[in-house]
């Protein structure tokens, strides 16, 4: 329900401008009206941009919950993919996050000599500035492709 309509229809009624019977055929009228708090074109309440941004950002849950750092990624762009901006953001974020779980595990294997250590250490770097760098390209609606990363998904130009 308009509650700012319902307001500003009270104030009416109380003036006299309409009658209690206009008020109450108004107020019913509101009650039916299903009101979105969501604007039309927007996504969970965001412009495509913003929401770009935190298809980006999504991957960083998989460091208080492990494993929905891979799920809240793909569900936000499967939900959305049928905007061809987003589903190149998501396209972008996706084939990092198999790329770097791709990198972990070559680096757990390795870690038994030196080197797999020292690829772990930067991997983990990378996984936090890659995902920030294409947060703030994505803010300015620019697709950041994330260097080192496989294509197990094409991305097109927008």
């Amino acid at each position: 329900m308009n509650y700012q309509k319902l307001y500003h229809l009270s104030l009416l009624r109380k003036s006299g401008d309409i009658s209690e019977e206009e008020f109450l055929n108004e107020k019913a009228k509101l009650g039916k009206q299903c009101s979105s708090p969501f604007l039309p074109g927007e996504k969970l309440g965001l412009d495509r941009d913003s929401y770009c941004m935190f298809l980006h950002l999504s991957h960083f849950c998989g460091y208080f919950i492990p494993l929905i750092g891979f799920a809240v990624p793909i569900l936000l762009w499967i939900l959305n993919k049928e905007d061809k901006k987003i589903d190149q953001q998501g396209k972008v974020v996706i084939n990092w996050m198999f790329s770097s779980a791709i990198y972990a595990l070559i680096s757990i294997i390795l870690s038994s000599i030196v080197i797999g250590l020292v690829t772990l250490v930067i991997l983990i770097i990378l996984d936090i500035v890659f995902p920030m760098i294409g947060t703030f390209k994505a803010k300015k609606g620019i697709i950041w492709k994330y260097p080192l990363s496989i294509k197990f998904f094409s991305i097109d130009e927008v």
